[in-house]
């Protein structure tokens, strides 16, 4: 048995799926989950999605504030994942005269591990985070080369200094 069906994310948070055999829309509509955490935001596409690696019944999808995870099984979204820079860290971009609010860089891409017991989440300001998805906290957060970007002061954040990192294009989690 195989899945025949496209999800397909719209710019407006939507997941929409379309059933290859019967080739039409299937009846399954996902709302944007986002919306319901933050009614505020402005702009909410998919950005991405990828369904668990082990486990088809759950569905990671990433929005351009934060990643959900949705369990098809139970008809709702299990957890939230959103990438906060609290004030005096540097972040991806490794800015440490970033003004005293915390920051939320635009989440660009998400990734399931291979085993399915974490993710990483990819953001525009070249951060990558990889997060325990049983209590949705953050285990690191990095850039290529430096650790720990989350938190407050720290080797890499010399006064004055900036560097610019490039964004991630495309990443896959290969074990």
């Amino acid at each position: 048995p195989g899945l025949d069906w496209v999800f397909i994310g719209l710019s407006s948070g939507e997941v929409i799926a379309y059933d290859l055999d019967r080739e039409r829309l299937a009846p399954l509509r996902l709302q944007n989950f986002w919306r319901e955490r933050n009614p505020r935001a402005r702009s909410l596409s998919v950005v991405c999605m990828q369904l668990h690696p082990k486990d088809i019944g759950q569905l990671l999808i990433g929005y351009t504030e934060g990643a959900v995870i949705y369990s098809f099984k139970q008809n709702k979204p299990l957890q939230y994942f959103q990438y906060e820079i609290p004030p005096g860290a540097p972040g991806g971009n490794l800015d440490p005269t970033a003004d005293g609010r915390a920051r939320y860089p635009r989440l660009t891409q998400t990734l399931w591990h291979p085993s399915g017991t974490f993710i990483a989440t990819a953001h525009d300001d070249s951060s990558l985070v990889f997060w325990d998805i049983k209590e949705a906290r953050i285990l690191m957060a990095r850039t290529l080369l430096d650790t720990n970007v989350d938190k407050p002061g720290g080797s890499f954040a010399k006064p004055g200094t900036l560097s610019l990192n490039e964004k991630y294009t495309r990443i896959a989690w290969c074990a």
